[in-house]
């Protein structure tokens, strides 16, 4: 019943009309929060007694999964985790969330260990709404052949690029899935893309910020496809000069898929030798050319059934390096466009800093910045500024609509700039995302990092037990020592009685795997 009294201080008065509203409101926010409770303590008293056949309604299971998913990250809300605790009493809180999502099918028995455990999203609704249809032509014009490269296990090919000849050069072609064509903006669909930010890429899965269904088939730049694309056409030069260049939407047809070893090997018999030249020309512009990376080369674990392996990928090659130029100058040049309108977007700007935090336990193959070292972050924000790594005035994240929520976002506004119509995110709103995204990203590069290193054990446990494996001393911690796996730039620690001066090489027998406690005893060989 509606309060209409208020008493305080021994004092009473009728209520206004607007407290009597506000203590209405509240009083149906309580009842509601109330049944959620009641309906989740009897689903969890049927887990309880084997009674797995009936779900939740759909509303309430997206619920009860976006809150336990809530308790793993930030342990709210309070009156859920006290409900939880009672109705399954005696049992570890963490594993009782995990048992939870499993039943509801919000994770499963497969799920990456690290990524089950991070309370972050994992399956998607398959009813989720918002994402309409196009229909493509059976056939069309043709034109100059539409080429998609990535990786050879990548199914979200969202990028591609094409080159047609022109009396004074060429016309160079970077194309990106047009995801807005067909994804609303007021959907639940963007809401989820939303709540997941990027695709995340696992040892063990992949993990699609949009459904598989539209990441893979729908949208994704598959060969032998029509496909909705916004595309950045380039008008070059006989000496590699760029003259103009513009944005356009269109439905373009992709011809091939291919993978950066396949491009290499065209790029080797002088194939697109012209597009090759123009991307290093604009690599030098940037002072790319000159820099010593020192870490062109990758090693990534690949879970594939039961096997685990590592995958060597070569960020130097022609083919990569090419592509990579492609994708800087398409968004290089959309957020020149955008910086010169009056609508906001979401740039990728740089700050320097300086790192003044001592050194702690490090298990990146990057070395540890030391008290005092300058270095450079990034950042998203709605305002434009110089970005000294590409050496432009603006510069923005466009080119992975399909893997980014961050693309999806300028997508959205950049194709209403072309349109000439209102864009549908203002400034306030984008400005009041930035932080929920910047804490999701931080959150999915520990994961991925989680992932790794648990993967990473795995593999030594199955693979290198008792065998010889290079490495080099980085440094003793509390916890042990750590090393360097020199075939792979993987660290780990290591309880072991010899402790080497630092960087030096030897040989490591490891004798001893705890995943659980992320920790190999070994000897060492010097």
């Amino acid at each position: 019943r509606t309060q209409m009294i208020s008493h305080k201080k021994g004092q009473y008065r009728l209520l206004s009309d607007a407290e009597r509203l506000e203590a209405e409101l509240s009083e149906n926010q309580r009842l509601e929060r109330q049944n959620f409770l009641d309906q989740v303590r009897a689903y969890i008293w049927d887990l309880g007694t084997n009674d797995l056949s009936s779900l939740p309604a759909n509303e309430m299971r997206r619920q009860l999964c976006a809150e336990l998913r809530l308790l793993q990250r930030e342990q709210i809300p309070a009156d859920l985790a006290a409900l939880i605790r009672k109705a399954m009493p005696g049992r570890e809180f963490e594993q009782v969330l995990l048992t939870l999502r499993q039943a509801l099918g919000d994770i499963s028995p497969d799920t990456d260990p690290a990524l089950a455990r991070s309370g972050l999203p994992v399956a998607i609704d398959d009813g989720i709404t918002g994402f309409k249809e196009i229909g493509y032509p059976q056939s069309g014009a043709t034109g100059p052949e539409v080429i998609c490269v990535d990786d050879p296990d990548s199914r979200d090919y969202d990028d591609a690029f094409s080159v047609d000849k022109t009396a004074s050069g060429y016309r160079l072609g970077v194309h990106i899935s047009d995801v807005t064509a067909s994804l609303d903006p007021d959907s639940d669909l963007f809401s989820e893309a939303l709540e997941r930010v990027s695709s995340l890429y696992l040892p063990a899965q992949t993990v699609n910020m949009l459904p598989e269904r539209l990441a893979e088939e729908l949208l994704s730049l598959r060969a032998g496809e029509y496909r909705a694309v916004l595309s950045l056409y380039c008008d070059i030069n006989l000496d590699n000069s760029l003259r103009d260049w513009q944005f356009r939407r269109e439905i373009l047809r992709v011809g091939r898929n291919i993978s950066y070893s396949e491009l290499d090997a065209m790029l080797a018999r002088g194939e697109y030798q012209s597009v090759k030249v123009l991307c290093d020309n604009l690599r030098s512009e940037r002072g790319v050319a000159n820099q010593q990376c020192g870490n062109d080369l990758l090693y990534n674990l690949k879970v594939s059934g039961h096997k685990i392996k590592f995958k060597r990928i070569d960020f130097a090659s022609p083919a990569r390096t090419m592509i990579e130029e492609l994708m800087v100058l398409y968004n290089r040049l959309l957020a020149a466009r955008a910086s010169e309108s009056d609508l906001t977007f979401l740039y990728r700007n740089i700050n320097s800093f300086e790192d003044s935090v001592q050194n702690t336990e490090d298990f990146s193959a990057k070395q540890p910045a030391t008290p005092g070292q300058t270095g450079t972050q990034a950042y998203i924000s709605t305002r434009p500024m110089f970005h000294p790594g590409i050496g432009a005035k603006a510069y923005m994240h466009a080119s992975s609509p399909i893997r980014r929520v961050v693309d999806l976002i300028n997508q959205y506004q950049f194709t209403a700039l072309l349109e000439g119509e209102s864009c549908p995110f203002d400034q306030d709103w984008l400005n009041s995302i930035v932080p929920a995204i910047e804490k999701r990203l931080l959150l999915q590069r520990e994961v991925v990092r989680q992932s790794e290193r648990y993967w990473l054990l795995q593999y030594l446990k199955r693979e290198w037990l008792h065998r010889p494996l290079d490495a080099f001393f980085i440094k003793a911690s509390r916890r042990g020592s750590i090393f360097e796996l020199l075939p792979w730039g993987k660290r780990i620690i290591v309880e072991c009685d010899t402790h080497p001066p630092a960087g030096y090489d030897l040989k490591l027998l490891i004798t001893a795997v705890d995943v659980e406690a992320q920790i190999c005893q070994a000897d060492v060989i010097i």
